[in-house]
């Protein structure tokens, strides 16, 4: 997030003001997300700026942020409540978009018997597990099983990579944490398993790719923003730019990207209000109807999209687009951004 705040700041700011940010990591739990909520809420933020919120699953989070009327820009989606609370204006289609991309995924390969394959502990992973199902049912593949990988009783994830490949399956839908996920790999194909994986890009960083080498090969992803590697897209151009000049030590990965573009995001949203205050903050995104095309993500615009996705009344860009690991690189897919819903 530095690397998008330093140059706008550099250019003078939003507004002839320079952005503050303050940041609190929450550690991926439930009780550290309610601490940072409330660190941050004590700091009198304009907004919360693309955050990763995914192990409160209960909705505690967003029911501070309502009581404060304090909008959030630019996040990941990682919750229902996120994906339909009054305050929450998400980058994306989120998590939502990914898993439905990467049902999606499996039929353009041609699965017809899938494992969803999650990981445990993992605070989002039935939510997830869940939606995933549901989005391969709708589209024909219904020979679907869940396995559950858990690290304690099976440290090389070689039994759940048995449990998942077996009985004829020809798809994988990995659904684990991203610390996870590569160890996955690497047991399913160390037992054999050759047919179709697709995973949320959000899940399977470049650290996984480079470390996976010729294993990772042919695997889908799908991302509700572009991949890092698609140079071609002057959004991501930009990203890497900033990336390079103002924190060149820190990862350039998906999550890296959806934060710098959510950072974006909120400074042109920012620009547009007569001041940079909460309240009307979300007057001005409520009644945003021009889209904002950052080029990293599908254009953004508010008014007339709300509540026209059934159970993720918020979600008011779908859009994924999709890349294949190839040479240790995702190569983008041709077609750009889509909608998968």
């Amino acid at each position: 997030m530095e690397a998008a705040v330093e140059p706008i700041n550099a250019a003078g700011g939003v507004k002839g003001r320079p952005l503050r940010l303050t940041v609190c990591d929450s550690q991926f739990t439930v009780n550290g997300e309610m601490a940072c909520t409330r660190k941050l809420v004590a700091a009198k933020p304009s907004a919360i700026v693309a955050p990763f919120l995914a192990a409160d699953q209960s909705g505690g989070v967003f029911k501070i942020l309502e009581t404060e009327k304090l909008p959030v820009v630019g996040g990941q989606g990682g919750s229902p409540a996120e994906m339909n609370s009054p305050v929450s204006y998400p980058l994306g289609s989120a998590f939502m978009g990914p898993y439905q991309g990467a049902a999606l995924g499996m039929v353009r390969a041609g699965a017809t018997s899938v494992t969803v394959l999650a990981d445990s502990p993992n605070p989002a992973g039935s939510f997830a597990t869940d939606l995933i199902t549901n989005a391969l049912h709708v589209r024909g593949i219904t020979k679907v099983k869940r396995v559950t990988a858990y690290p304690a009783a099976d440290p090389t994830f070689a039994t759940a990579a048995a449990q998942a490949g077996g009985d004829g399956v020809d798809g994988i839908v990995l659904d684990a944490t991203s610390n996870s996920n590569a160890k996955l790999v690497r047991a399913l194909r160390s037992g054999g398993y050759t047919g179709a994986i697709t995973v949320p890009a959000l899940l399977f960083p470049a650290s996984s790719i480079g470390e996976l080498g010729s294993l990772a090969e042919g695997i889908v992803l799908d991302s509700s923003t572009a991949f890092p590697a698609d140079t071609a897209n002057p959004g991501v151009a930009a990203f890497l730019g900033d990336m390079h000049r103002y924190r060149p030590d820190a990862a350039v990965d998906d999550a890296s990207l959806q934060a710098w573009s959510g950072v974006q995001l909120f400074a042109k949203v920012a620009a547009q209000a007569s001041v940079v205050e909460p309240a009307t903050l979300i007057t001005t995104l409520d009644h945003l109807n021009s889209p904002i095309d950052i080029q990293t993500s599908g254009p953004w615009s508010v008014a007339g999209k709300l509540n026209t996705i059934p159970g993720f009344s918020r979600i008011v860009n779908p859009m994924v687009t999709f890349g294949t690991v190839r040479g240790g690189k995702v190569v983008p897919q041709q077609g750009g951004f889509e909608n998968p819903f």
